[in-house]
């Protein structure tokens, strides 16, 4: 990957060290740090993805809409490469005053919103990609009305960027095999309801394989220009010898813990859905 990537992201590291957010003021910077440094891979491969989808002349009238944007890395990052970045979180994040302060510097729009209300505060036809990394499958309702918006604010052609988590992955397997759940623990549960924990949206509440992620977005109106499954061995080749046997068993792709799809807007799917108090 570009070397630009590396340096952008490992500043951006340095400036959190240098200047901590603490989202929910319970003290757990050490562990925010921690976050960006476990997904730094994660973070690069979408940089580049990102980047690829359009011409370097065209990038700063790019409009960008990261959904989840959590510590605001990734948004920080784009917009230093040039796109114009709007970071959407929920409140209990996005209203937090050091990281609307760093969204500031760093030419981001902050917006905060809940995606269970299933409404985007923005025009039809806005953006001109929306990324949604590590977000779905922290929803615990039907994700088909959030997908409708999504495509709603994209404009025609625009493009969707999904990457989570591969519910058919080896771990998740071998976890079945064993008689474990591939759910999350009963005690996250007790952890999501405790104000002293960073777990206020933490929870996997529904993994997606990746032809369940297709399924989703082709649903809603978009074509699937690109799906893989990705693990940071696919660019990173330490050569330790857990890297050399997770290449091994990676040979066979669908065991990849993770999956990355691209969808193009084709249409506005007619869709017409039934709220109740049963299913919101």
């Amino acid at each position: 990957m570009e070397k630009k990537y590396f340096e952008i992201f490992d500043n951006i590291i340095v400036d959190y060290k240098d200047n901590p957010i603490d989202l929910l003021n319970i003290g757990d910077t050490g562990g925010e740090i921690d976050y960006l440094r476990f997904h730094r891979h994660d973070y690069l491969r979408t940089l580049h993805d990102i980047c690829g989808l359009f011409q370097d002349e065209a990038v700063t009238k790019t409009k960008i809409l990261e959904i989840g944007s959590f510590l605001g890395a990734l948004s920080i990052a784009l917009s230093h490469l040039g796109f114009l970045v709007t970071a959407y979180d929920i409140p209990e994040f996005n209203n937090n005053e050091r990281l609307r302060q760093l969204f500031y510097e760093n030419k981001v729009d902050c917006i905060a919103g809940n995606l269970r209300n299933f409404k985007l505060p923005f025009n039809d036809e806005y953006f001109d990609a929306v990324v949604i990394c590590e977000t779905l499958e922290h929803l615990n309702f039907n994700p088909l009305p959030v997908l409708y918006e999504i495509n709603r604010i994209t404009k025609p052609q625009g493009f969707i960027y999904l990457s989570m988590p591969n519910q058919a992955s080896i771990r998740n397997r071998l976890k079945i095999l064993s008689g474990r759940s591939i759910h999350p623990p009963i005690s996250q549960f007790f952890q999501q309801l405790d104000s002293s924990q960073n777990m206020i949206v933490g929870i996997h509440w529904r993994e997606y394989t990746l032809a369940e992620t297709v399924e989703l977005l082709e649903g809603m109106g978009y074509k699937i220009i690109l799906k893989s499954y990705w693990h940071p061995t696919d660019v990173y080749m330490d050569r330790t010898i857990k890297n050399m046997i997770q290449r091994l068993f990676f040979q066979v792709h669908s065991l990849k813990p993770y999956l990355v799809t691209f969808g193009r807007k084709q249409k506005r799917p007619e869709c017409h859905f039934w709220f109740t108090e049963a299913n919101r």
